[in-house]
C-alpha cells in the first residue's frame, strides 16, 4: 500500500489563536515545512470571522509517517472505526478521511473527533484490506 499525499485541513475561529491551531496541524502532520499552506479568509453564520487553513503534503514519505503516527496514536477502536467507515475505495486508490480533535492534537494526544477537527484527507494507493493490514486491525 502506498500513501501517495494527505490534504489537512482546519478552521481557526476569531476566539482561537491561530498560532495555536498551527501548532495542533504540526503536532498532526509533523512540521509544516515544506507543504503547500493556504489561509483563506471565511465569515461565519454570525458575521464572525473564521480562518480556513489548508495544507498539502504531496511527498509520499511524509504523508506516510503521518499515517504511522495515527496508527501509533489512535486506540484500536477508533483505528478500527477508521476502515470501517472513513475509506472509500476508487478502483485502484482510495481516499481515507479522518478527524482528529483539535484540542487534543494541540496537547499532543490524537483523538477522534466529529466537531471542531482536524480534517485528513489521504490519498493511498490500495485496497480497503491493504489499510486493515496497514494499520494492524
Amino acid at each position: 500500500m502506498r500513501v501517495l499525499g494527505v490534504t489537512a485541513r482546519v478552521l481557526c475561529h476569531a476566539t482561537e489563536d491561530e498560532k495555536k491551531v498551527l501548532r495542533a496541524l504540526e503536532n498532526v502532520l509533523g512540521s509544516i515545512e515544506g507543504g503547500r499552506l493556504k489561509r483563506e479568509q471565511l465569515v461565519g453564520h454570525y458575521g464572525d470571522p473564521i480562518i480556513l487553513l489548508t495544507l498539502e503534503l504531496s511527498d509520499e514519505e511524509r504523508a506516510k509517517a503521518v499515517l504511522e503516527k495515527l496508527k501509533k496514536g489512535l486506540s484500536v477502536v477508533e483505528k478500527l472505526t477508521l476502515v470501517s467507515e472513513a475509506f472509500e475505495e476508487k478502483g485502484q486508490e482510495g481516499i481515507l478521511y479522518v478527524r482528529l480533535d483539535k484540542q487534543s492534537a494541540y496537547l499532543g494526544n490524537l483523538k477522534l473527533s466529529e466537531r471542531d477537527s482536524i480534517k485528513l484527507e489521504f490519498r493511498i494507493a490500495g485496497s480497503l484490506n491493504d489499510l486493515k493490514y496497514e494499520m494492524g486491525v
